[in-house]
């Protein structure tokens, strides 16, 4: 959470990332993710990442840059 708002959480999978869906595309383009499924429809603006691309500490950091960027480009709570 970065002021109220979520950043990321852990999965049975792997991790999910909210980066917003402006920034979504670019996160798809990190080898390992994919959209965050819910209830089987995707959730915009949520990536999914695998237990591999979290343990990659370039892929993990730039994952939680674009959370962050996303976070902090909203109101807090």
């Amino acid at each position: 959470m970065l002021f109220g708002n979520m950043l990321c959480g852990v999965t049975s999978q792997g991790a999910m990332f909210r980066v917003g869906k402006e920034r979504e595309a670019e996160a798809l383009e990190i080898p390992g993710t994919g959209p965050m499924m819910f209830t089987g429809k995707p959730m915009g603006g949520m990536v999914a990442a695998k237990d591999e691309t979290v343990a990659d500490d370039d892929s993990r950091g730039t994952l939680m840059a674009l959370a962050f960027a996303h976070a902090e480009s909203l109101p807090a709570k």
